[in-house]
């Protein structure tokens, strides 16, 4: 399988496929060999606010795409008890910044089953704030108007799109994906955990147009699964307006 490991189909993968986007809207099919990204768009963060990983490809994404003369329109971050968002992500942002409840764990494979369970067990009592997020980030897409959606690694933007289907498409980012591609491969890890773990990350890409797995190592990509090995050296992206291929 040929790789897309390039600074340059990073920036194009994020810039989605805008051909596709337009026909999904029209009804109308073009030749399925070809597609256009076009000049200026509207995106849409939504980030997994556990640690500061995310907010950080979401920053230095930001950043890019307003230089290219994009719009981010807002960045909705996810928010729990033990969750505050720092005072240096809410001033390099130059989005509006929203936050909304969302599930307080993030499966690795170091957990133990105990630990897991008790982080499961947890987060089923706070299904009803978590029901209402999901309301919240649906009606924020369709808000918006936002052309593309960029989801970083959280969960219930995966479900919003499964229960509620919002017409926008989605591009997932996120070093984790990287656990689902068929070459990757786990230390010594407990069995429960990593099938917890990988089904977490599914879920967080459920309705994705393109999930993108940022790696330092070039890794092929996996275009039946939608699933894309990009560096993560966002800062480096070129500037693209519009781009075709055949």
């Amino acid at each position: 399988m040929k790789s897309s490991y390039s600074i340059y189909n990073f920036a194009a993968s994020v810039k989605i496929w805008k051909k596709t986007y337009d026909e999904k809207r029209s009804g109308k099919k073009t030749d399925s060999g070809t597609f256009t990204i076009c000049g200026i768009m509207k995106y849409l963060f939504i980030v997994q606010g556990e640690g500061r990983g995310h907010l950080t490809q979401a920053l230095t994404l930001e950043e890019r795409l307003l230089a290219e003369g994009h719009e981010v329109v807002e960045v909705l971050v996810g928010k729990s008890s033990t969750r505050d968002l720092s005072a240096f992500f809410r001033k390099r942002l130059k989005a509006p910044v929203k936050r909304f409840e969302s599930p307080n764990f993030l499966p690795t494979p170091a957990d133990c089953e105990s630990h897991l369970l008790r982080s499961v067990l947890y987060n089923l009592t706070r299904l009803g704030a978590f029901s209402k997020s999901i309301m919240f980030i649906n009606r924020s897409i369709k808000e918006s108007g936002a052309d593309v959606v960029v989801n970083f690694y959280e969960l219930l933007t995966g479900l919003t799109y499964l229960f509620c289907r919002p017409a926008v498409r989605q591009v997932c980012i996120g070093h984790q994906y990287l656990f689902l591609h068929h070459d990757f491969r786990f230390l010594k890890v407990n069995c429960v955990s990593l099938a917890l773990l990988k089904f977490f990350t599914r879920m967080t890409a459920v309705g994705a147009d393109r999930v993108l797995a940022l790696s330092f190592r070039r890794m092929d990509d996996n275009e039946a699964g939608r699933l894309y090995v990009v560096p993560p050296r966002i800062y480096d992206i070129p500037r693209i307006s519009v781009m075709q291929r055949r």
